[in-house]
Order: structure tokens, then C-alpha cells, then sequence
């Protein structure tokens, strides 16, 4: 259903973290929410739509999860992908140049004023649709199944986080 609802040629990708408890799989510390938890990303089309979701200890960084989600989407087009300061870097930019896909981020101040090379710009009317992904976060954490981890086993949580999005899809 995801495929035939998504265009993902612009997207957006962002990643919250579930609380949960000490499991042994699927959860890590994240010491940016200090708290325990495990790490929901997800890749929108430029509506807010999920088209991709991936999983992760709450201790990994975010960019882990951008190579997963072109994997997992290959296949189909992409030209643009949106994301927030969390996932500033060049490497990763030039990764994505490399397949054709253009970063669109604010950076932080300071980052990339005395390299050499093609300076980053931010197109600001594209850059808009960032709180697209970021309402399909609250949507998800909407589910108390979701918000807070209580399954020891992860397979039954990724089960509940897909059947969300499904309901999410249908809604709109």
C-alpha cells in the first residue's frame, strides 16, 4: 500500500526514540534523550506519507539509519531528501551526491567555512515540508504500544509500529 500511496522522489527523514526497558535486543542507551530506548526512523514522501521504517538500538547515531532506508528503497527515484542538523556531515553528503541525491539541511554555524569545494545551500521552500515527518512522529508516539516498549520480544514491537503506520496510511 506504501508504494502505490508514496512518491518519494523529495523525501524527509527523521528518527524518534520509544522508551522502553532494559531489553537485551533492540535497546541501547540514547544519550541525547538520556533514557533508554529504541530508535524508530522513518522516510516520508514530500506529503508526510511513511514509505520506508527501520529500527535500532537507542545508542546508534542517526545517520546509520539513511543508508538502510535507499537500500531498502531501491528502485525508486530519489532526488531530494530533507533532513534535520542531526545528520550533518560532508561524508554523507558526498555519499548521497555520488547516487544523485541532494541534502537539503540547515547547518550549524560554523560547519564548512574554511573547506574547500561546493558550499551546501539550503533550499528554503522545499525545507519546508520537515514538520511533514516530524507530525508523523507525534501520529506514531499517539499509540501506547509505541511510545513506551513493553514486548521483550522486538518482532512483536516492529509489528505494532508497522500496523500504525498502516492505520496512519488509511486515515489519509
Amino acid at each position: 500500500m506504501a508504494l502505490k500511496k508514496t512518491d518519494i522522489i523529495e523525501g524527509a527523514i527523521d528518527t524518534t526514540t520509544a522508551t522502553s526497558f532494559h531489553f537485551k535486543r533492540l535497546v541501547g542507551y540514547d544519550g541525547k534523550h538520556k533514557k533508554y530506548g529504541t530508535k524508530i526512523s522513518i522516510f516520508t514522501d514530500k506529503f508526510g506519507l511513511p514509505a520506508d521504517v527501520a529500527f535500532g538500538k537507542g545508542n546508534q547515531h542517526d545517520t546509520v539509519f539513511i543508508g538502510e532506508h535507499i537500500k531498502k528503497t531501491s528502485g525508486r527515484r530519489k532526488r531530494i531528501l530533507n533532513l534535520d542538523k542531526g545528520y550533518t556531515g560532508a561524508e554523507l553528503r558526498r555519499k548521497m551526491r555520488n547516487k544523485g541525491i541532494k541534502i537539503n539541511m540547515e547547518t550549524r554555524r560554523g560547519d564548512y567555512t574554511r573547506k574547500r569545494g561546493p558550499k551546501f545551500k539550503l533550499d528554503k521552500e522545499k525545507y519546508k515540508v520537515r514538520f511533514l515527518v516530524e507530525r508523523l512522529n507525534s501520529w506514531l508516539k499517539n499509540f501506547w504500544r509505541i511510545r513506551i516498549r513493553r514486548d521483550y520480544n522486538p518482532a512483536i514491537y516492529k509489528a505494532f509500529v508497522y500496523l500504525g503506520l498502516i492505520i496512519i496510511l488509511m486515515r489519509y
